[in-house]
């Protein structure tokens, strides 16, 4: 976080009550939190602003949520995203086949909250540091590309 500004995470379920529950645990924390209960909301969230974590509920639908799942990671401007999935009652090979396709982590009921919220910090941490280190890495080959041009001219004159 750094700047300030608060992170914010879109958490994607239909369940009322624990759409409630997670909400109340991230803002709690300070995060800014949208709820989505369908693929068109939590693109548009994903729009309205830049969205740090995706928690998506699997349990009760989770056929229905793996179509959401893949079409934001099928999505290469939110390939980065981490997306948190939430789980109940599911076999491992489930949630071992949703971890191959791209989940960058899993939790599976009964979950505290200290669990949702180390796991929730720890993929936030982990995106912004590679977004620091692409950033730097961009630097580093303007820096370069300016260094060629440089010697370049050097060796004009």
């Amino acid at each position: 976080m750094g700047n300030g500004e608060k992170e914010t995470i879109v958490i994607l379920d239909k369940q009322e009550e624990e759409l409630v529950w997670l909400s109340q645990l991230f803002e709690e924390e300070n995060y800014e939190v949208n709820i989505a209960t369908n693929l068109e909301q939590v693109l548009f969230c994903l729009e309205e602003e830049k969205t740090d974590l995706l928690v998506i509920n699997f349990y009760g639908e989770v056929h229905k949520k793996k179509e959401v799942f893949l079409k934001l990671r099928g999505q290469e401007r939110y390939f980065g995203l981490p997306i948190l999935g939430l789980f109940r009652d599911e076999p491992l090979e489930t949630m071992d086949l949703y971890l191959e396709l791209g989940l960058d982590h899993i939790c599976t009921y009964p979950f505290s909250k200290k669990d949702i919220l180390i796991h929730a910090e720890q993929l936030i941490d982990a995106m912004h540091k590679r977004e620091l280190i692409d950033s730097l890495n961009q630097k580093i080959l303007a820096l370069e590309k300016e260094n060629a041009i440089l010697n370049k001219k050097l060796e004009n004159k």
